[in-house]
């Protein structure tokens, strides 16, 4: 996903363009040269309103993606209907500096049809990843990738499709330096989904493709230009079990390297991956089982070799979507991303942050009063932390897009964010508890409240807590799983137990 474009004027610069136009590109050297405008003119870059917002029509609008533009505001990929009908149309929502909306529109046919992804354009427009059934090569029955140009207004230029037998799925776009376009996600060959990676011209022109394996189902989710040129796809294969992937391309899409990534646990995806500051990359994925899905992040060196991983199995207690963990690269290197939990039996967005070593620093949680989750995230180049997702009611199926944008400490200028530490304060042992007793240890006498959820999120035990010590009888409760939560002021520490 590229977030900003860089005009360059020939008279105002004599030396090489081409140079000038590298360096623009470059993530490395764009990272260090806002990294001094921040020194030098902190208001060019910290005057942005942090955002926590709802918005969007009647029916259902799940927001998709979001990038940020020259003025300030907002360009949100969507999908969604005016809850007339049961089919999605793609949509895309233009909004200002503070996220109110300024135009929003619809894109699609008689049949579903739904955007992933968007970029912007040098000439202030967008292209927008879709997938479509209502264009496709078996209207209505299929799907095939669907790629829109749109001007600054969100106008149609030109529309390409990209017909292949059975259903095909469009994840991701990214612009190139030269303007050209990488196309990410799966085609049906041979009756499998293949993860795919397809260059394309500024036109929509097909240069050149790439689909893994030969035999089983892939697919592919993101893909990038790197600062050398060449590119990076990050995706999972069938292997026995669902292996995250990470495949390396030159310029005409040959494959160079590539890594597998399988977790102890039943299957693992590759969601994003990043070059790092400090050399080699950062790659994002979930892992898991369809019910029970967790985040990790893995730091890889630039021959793809891992130097370390983290999951984050007890950290995230909940997920049930297939793109629920949004991961973006801090600027330091480290990582944020989004999941979702319980938190007193009802279920919250929630975003976390990590520090160079992937130890998570702190959790943000966006409860009550919508069901909320983040499906995209990217890094502002003030250091600012951009989600977009949906905002859903319980009691319907209707939905808003969401967009929360929140500083380097997670704070939205809200108060309905609550701070997490996941460095804990509070020592809980033992683990699993003996003798139906388990005990709590702070540094320090402070008041603090105490509350004991069971499997299912709900409240079984509740303490007011101001000592240094406590010991909590679990005599009265079956045998299972439990999370201990600790409040103190507006810190939460939550720990997962085994009665």
């Amino acid at each position: 996903m590229t977030l900003y474009t860089f005009r360059v004027n020939r008279s105002a610069f004599p030396l090489n363009i081409e140079w000038y136009a590298y360096l623009c590109s470059n993530p490395i050297f764009m990272q260090r040269l806002l990294h001094l405008l921040c020194l030098l003119c902190p208001c060019l870059l910290n005057a942005q309103p942090l955002i926590e917002r709802e918005f969007g029509g009647p029916g259902y609008q799940r927001g998709e993606e979001s990038i940020l533009l020259s003025d300030g505001g907002y360009a949100v990929a969507a999908s969604g209907n005016d809850s007339t009908t049961g089919f999605l149309d793609a949509m895309i929502i233009r909004l200002d500096s503070n996220a109110n909306e300024l135009w929003s529109k619809q894109y699609g046919g008689f049949s579903s049809d739904f955007t992933s992804s968007i970029a912007p354009t040098a000439d202030g427009g967008f292209v927008v990843a879709a997938t479509t059934y209502s264009f496709s090569s078996d209207p209505g029955t299929t799907s095939d990738w669907w790629l829109l140009r749109l001007n600054d207004q969100g106008d149609t230029l030109w529309t390409r499709t990209f017909p292949k037998p059975g259903n095909d799925r469009m994840y991701d776009i990214h612009v190139n330096r030269d303007g050209s376009l990488l196309l990410t996600g799966w085609i049906s060959i041979s009756g499998y989904a293949r993860g795919t990676i397809m260059k394309v011209s500024e036109q929509g022109d097909s240069l050149w493709s790439f689909s893994l394996g030969s035999s089983g189902n892939s697919f592919a989710q993101f893909s990038s230009e790197l600062s050398d040129g060449r590119y990076v796809m990050a995706g999972a294969r069938l292997f026995g079990n669902w292996q995250a992937w990470v495949g390396l391309f030159d310029t005409s899409g040959n494959l160079l390297n590539s890594y597998s990534y399988e977790t102890p646990v039943t299957n693992s995806y590759a969601q994003r991956i990043f070059e790092h500051p400090n050399g080699g990359y950062l790659l994002g994925g979930r892992s898991g089982t369809s019910l029970n899905m967790a985040p990790f992040i893995a730091r890889l060196n630039d021959q793809f070799d891992t130097l370390w991983t983290r999951n984050y199995r007890n950290t995230v207690d909940i997920n049930t979507q297939e793109d629920d963990f949004p991961i973006t690269m801090t600027a330091e290197g480290g990582a944020a991303f989004g999941g979702g939990r319980l938190v007193a039996g009802l279920p919250v967005g929630s975003i976390y942050k990590t520090d160079t070593s992937g130890n998570v620093l702190w959790v943000r949680d966006f409860p009550d009063p919508y069901d909320k989750k983040f499906i995209d995230a990217f890094t502002a180049p003030n250091g600012d932390f951009v989600f977009t997702g949906y905002a859903r009611g319980f009691s319907n199926v209707s939905c808003e897009a969401y967009l929360v944008r929140c500083d380097t400490s997670g704070s939205t200028g809200t108060n309905t964010a609550v701070t997490e530490l996941e460095t804990p304060r509070v020592l809980v042992y033992p683990n699993p508890v003996r003798d139906e007793v388990v005990y709590l240890q702070a540094p320090s006498p402070a008041p603090r409240t105490v509350q004991l959820l069971d499997a299912a999120g709900r409240i079984v035990l509740t303490h007011a807590w101001t000592t240094e010590s406590l010991a909590l009888s679990l005599s009265s409760l079956s045998a299972g799983w439990y999370i201990v939560e600790i409040r103190e002021g507006d810190h939460m520490q939550r720990e997962r137990i085994l009665r």
